[in-house]
C-alpha cells in the first residue's frame, strides 16, 4: 500500500479534517512546505488540480478524487457545524470599561475562539480554548499552547476596521484552528503609543508571534519591542518602509500590483506609458513602483504628473496630460492654412475636432479609487484622450463594482486578487456576521489562518514564515520574503458591466 493510499484510508475517519491530516503528515515527513490556507477545511473540485510538472508551487491539499485510486466521499457542501461547536459571533467592544481594580470584576470578553483584554487589564492565565478539531494525536515539538497576539484598533476612529479584521480572524480560527493555539487580541487604539503598549502586553504574556498592527506608525512603534524579544511580526500595513527582517508585511504592497498590470500591458504590445497619481504617500509609493516596473519591462514612461487629492477640480492636470492647449493650437493653425487655400472640404472634416494629433502614450496609470477616480477618468475623453484607444491601468483599489458605471473606465485593466476565493470569503463572512466585510478584512483571515496552520507543527518559526513555496489564501498565493516584504500572485482583470472579467488568471505558484 502506498504512503498516500494509507493516508487516504486513515483520513476517512476524520471527516472535514482529513486535509489537515494530510498536510501535517506530509509537511512533517517529507518537508514539502505548507498548504492552502483557505482550502484546509473545505473540499475543492477536481477541475483545477495542482500540476505535477510545475516545480515548487505553494503546496495545496489535492482534491479527494486525486489522492488515491479509491476516491474519498466529499463532505456535505453546506453541512452545519456540530452541536458542540458554537457559531462565531461578531466581536463587540464594551461601551465603557471601568478601571481594573482588585475588587472590580474583569471586563475581558471571551468567545469560543479568543479573548479580548482591555488596555490596562491583565491577561488571564488561561486563554480561551479554540473549537476542538478532529485531528489525530500527532506528535508536537512542544506541549505548550501557542499564543499569537492580534494587535488592531478596537477603539478610536479606526475601530470598525479593526473589529472587521478581528471578526475575519475569528472566522479563520473557527474553520481550521486546533486546540493547541490561542489568539490574544489587544487594542492598539490606532495610535503608536497604544500599539507599543499592546506589544509590551503581548510580550509579557508569552505571545510567540504578533499579527498586526494596521498602520505604518504603529508598526514602527511595535518593531523594537517585538524584535528585542525575538518575536516575529506579521503586520497589515502596505508601507514597505516599515518592513525589515522579522517584520513582515501582509498588506497589499504597491510593487506586486504594478508589476502584474505592467507586465500584462507590455505583453499586449504597449510600450509608452503615462502616469497621473495623487500627491500623497500612497500615490508616491505607487509612482515609484510604476517607474521601476515600466523600466524593468523595457517600456518608456513618457509623462508623470501628480495632482492634489483634496482638490475639487482636476481639469487643469488632465489638460496638461493631454497636451490639450498645444494640440488645440495646432488645429487652429491648420484651419487658418486651409481657409487661406479655400479648402472647404477639409475644413468641414475638421469641424467636429477640438485638437489635432494624438497623445504620445498608449496607456495611463491611475492609482486612485472611488469618486475621484471616476471624475478623473471622465475628464480624459473630454480633453481628447481617446480611452478606448488609450488603455487605462489601475491597482487593487479598482476592485469596485461601482466603477463599471463610468464609460471611460469600461475595458480598463487592473491587478487584483482571484475573484472566486474572495467572493466565497465575502459570502461566509456575511452569513456569519450579517454584513459585507471591508476589503482589508481578508488580511485578518489569512494572517490567523497562516499562524493556525504553522502552529499545528508545535512552533511558529522564521523558516516556516519564509517558506519559499508560499501559501495560498483568500487573496491568492503569497509569500513572505526575508527582507520583510511580501510577494503575491495576482490576476489581471478588466472592468466590465456586472463584474470584472479575468484577462489573465493568477499564477498557481512562484
Amino acid at each position: 500500500m502506498s504512503f498516500f493510499s494509507a493516508l487516504c484510508r486513515f483520513g476517512r475517519g476524520f471527516g472535514r479534517s482529513w486535509p489537515v491530516v494530510l498536510l501535517l503528515l506530509v509537511a512533517a515527513c517529507e518537508g514539502h512546505g505548507l498548504p492552502s490556507l483557505s482550502d484546509l477545511t473545505r473540499s475543492r473540485t477536481a477541475e483545477n488540480p495542482p500540476s505535477p510538472a510545475k516545480e515548487a508551487p505553494p503546496v495545496k491539499v489535492p482534491p479527494p478524487a486525486k489522492v488515491a485510486s479509491a476516491p474519498l466521499p466529499p463532505p456535505p457542501s453546506a453541512a452545519p457545524p456540530p452541536a458542540s461547536q458554537p457559531t462565531p459571533q461578531p466581536f463587540t467592544l464594551p461601551q465603557s470599561l471601568p478601571p481594573a481594580t482588585e475588587s472590580a470584576p474583569s471586563q475581558a470578553i471571551s468567545t469560543p475562539d479568543l479573548i479580548y483584554v482591555p488596555p490596562g487589564e491583565s491577561v488571564p492565565n488561561m486563554l480561551a480554548s479554540l473549537p476542538p478539531s478532529a485531528l489525530p494525536n500527532l506528535p508536537a515539538q512542544t506541549g505548550q499552547r501557542l499564543r499569537a497576539a492580534f494587535l488592531v484598533p478596537l477603539s478610536g476612529p479606526s475601530a470598525q476596521l479593526g473589529k472587521s479584521l478581528l471578526n475575519a480572524a475569528q472566522l479563520a480560527l473557527f474553520e481550521m484552528a486546533g486546540s493547541g493555539f490561542s489568539l490574544l487580541p489587544v487594542d492598539t487604539k490606532g495610535t503608536p503609543e497604544g500599539a507599543a503598549a499592546a506589544a509590551r502586553q503581548a510580550v509579557d504574556h508569552g505571545a510567540q508571534v504578533i499579527l498586526g498592527p494596521l498602520f505604518a506608525a504603529e508598526v514602527r512603534a511595535v518593531t523594537p519591542i517585538a524584535l528585542a524579544s525575538g518575536i516575529n511580526v506579521v503586520a497589515f500595513s502596505s508601507d514597505r518602509s516599515v518592513s525589515q527582517p522579522g517584520v513582515y508585511l501582509l498588506g497589499f504592497l504597491p510593487r506586486p500590483q504594478v508589476e502584474r498590470v505592467v507586465a500584462h500591458a507590455r505583453a499586449q504590445g504597449i510600450e509608452r506609458f503615462a502616469m497621473l497619481a495623487p500627491n500623497n504617500d500612497y500615490g508616491r509609493a505607487m509612482a515609484e513602483a510604476f517607474r521601476a516596473s515600466v523600466a524593468g519591462h523595457g517600456g518608456v514612461l513618457v509623462e508623470s504628473l501628480f495632482y492634489d487629492p483634496s482638490a475639487k477640480d482636476h481639469a487643469d492636470i488632465v489638460k496638461r496630460l493631454a497636451r490639450f492647449e498645444s494640440r488645440k493650437a495646432a488645429l487652429n493653425a491648420l484651419r487658418r492654412q486651409l481657409e487661406a487655400k479655400g479648402d472647404k472640404q477639409e475644413l468641414k472634416r475638421l469641424e467636429k475636432q477640438d485638437t489635432l494629433g494624438d497623445v504620445d502614450f498608449q496607456a495611463v496609470f491611475l492609482p486612485d479609487e472611488g469618486g475621484r477616480l471616476r471624475s478623473l477618468a471622465a475628464l480624459l475623453p473630454y480633453y481628447d484622450i481617446d480611452t478606448p484607444k488609450i488603455k487605462l491601468l489601475g491597482t487593487m483599489q479598482w476592485d469596485d463594482p461601482g466603477l463599471a458605471s463610468e464609460p471611460a473606465l469600461s475595458g480598463a485593466w487592473f491587478a487584483g486578487a482571484p475573484p472566486d476565493a474572495r467572493a466565497d470569503f465575502d459570502n461566509r463572512y456575511r452569513q456569519t456576521y450579517g454584513a459585507k466585510p471591508p476589503r482589508l478584512a481578508s488580511l485578518g483571515y489569512d494572517a490567523a489562518a497562516l499562524i493556525a496552520v504553522l502552529a499545528q507543527s508545535g512552533q511558529i518559526s522564521t523558516p516556516q514564515l519564509q517558506n519559499p513555496m508560499g501559501f495560498s489564501g483568500i487573496d491568492g498565493i503569497f509569500r513572505l520574503l526575508p527582507d520583510g516584504t511580501s510577494e503575491r500572485g495576482l490576476s489581471v482583470l478588466e472592468i466590465a458591466r456586472g463584474s470584472p472579467r479575468i484577462l489573465a488568471p493568477a499564477p498557481q505558484g512562484f
